[in-house]
C-alpha cells in the first residue's frame, strides 16, 4: 500500500511539474509577442497619413450623420499622429467638420 501512495504521489508530482514547466514556457512566449517596440512614436509618411486621412474622409458622412459614433481605435490613433505632425493632414481635417472627433491637444494653438 505504502509503495501504491508513493508511487501515485510521484507521477502526479510529475505531471504537475510538466504542466507547470509548460505553462511557463507557453507565458514566457506571449510576453515575447506583447512587448512593444522600440522605444518612441511610430514614424509615419505623409503619404500613410494620406491614406489614414482618405479613410476617415470616406465614412466621414457615416460618422455626421450617426451624431457622432466613435471612431474606430487604431484608425483615431492614427489621425491623432498625423494632425500632431503632419500640416497638410491638421489642414485637410480642419477643412471639414470631422475635426470635432479629435482632441484639441495635438492641434496647434
Amino acid at each position: 500500500m505504502r509503495a501504491y501512495v508513493l508511487g501515485s504521489m510521484m507521477l502526479w508530482s510529475a505531471f504537475f511539474l510538466i504542466w507547470y514547466l509548460l505553462t511557463l514556457y507557453t507565458a514566457s512566449n506571449d510576453l515575447e509577442e506583447i512587448r512593444p517596440g522600440p522605444a518612441g512614436a511610430t514614424v509615419m509618411s505623409a503619404s500613410r497619413c494620406g491614406v489614414e486621412l482618405a479613410a476617415l474622409l470616406a465614412m466621414g458622412d457615416k460618422l455626421l450623420k450617426a451624431g457622432g459614433p466613435e471612431v474606430p481605435a487604431d484608425l483615431r490613433a492614427n489621425i491623432e499622429h498625423c494632425i500632431s505632425l503632419d500640416a497638410a493632414s491638421r489642414d485637410t481635417l480642419m477643412k471639414t467638420q470631422l475635426i470635432r472627433f479629435f482632441p484639441a491637444r495635438g492641434l496647434p494653438p
